[in-house]
């Protein structure tokens, strides 16, 4: 029974470091990003010389797009493990509880439910992509 309750255990704090390292890895690819778009709007205004910050745009907005997937499959098993341990530990099914649980909230958080926070991050970071490359393309060839 302890060494149920100490894999559990381990489980639960590998969740809380992978979102930790999402958390790290986001700020610092936003403070990258403004960085980005801070050197574009130097000159006021938009041109060939801006190429290579608008191909860096793209590439961190690919990068960070790969993070959040990466680290949300992370959290996810790890969840999902300690989700498994826990109806071994606890003897009753923990999704069960979940459902009944969600039932009662009202109603606009169980429409969200579905939404995650790493839907918002991986949309954020592939618009930047497509902006990076858009302006790569605009603007490499003029």
């Amino acid at each position: 029974m302890e060494e149920i309750q100490t894999v559990y255990q381990q489980y639960c704090e590998q969740v809380r470091h992978h979102q930790e390292e999402r958390r790290t890895i986001a700020n610092t690819l936003i403070v990258i990003i403004s960085g980005l778009i801070a050197l574009t709007a130097i000159d006021q205004k938009v041109n060939g010389c801006d190429l290579l910050a608008f191909m860096a745009l793209f590439v961190v907005g690919l990068f960070g797009s790969l993070c959040m997937i990466k680290c949300h499959g992370l959290i996810r098993f790890y969840k999902y493990s300690a989700r498994e341990v826990a109806t071994l530990f606890a003897g009753v099914d923990v999704e069960d509880v979940e459902v009944r649980v969600r039932a009662g909230e009202p109603y606009f958080w169980r429409c969200v439910d579905g939404l995650r926070l790493w839907h918002l991050w991986l949309t954020l970071f592939l618009l930047v992509s497509v902006f990076g490359l858009v302006m790569s393309i605009k603007y490499g060839f003029s």
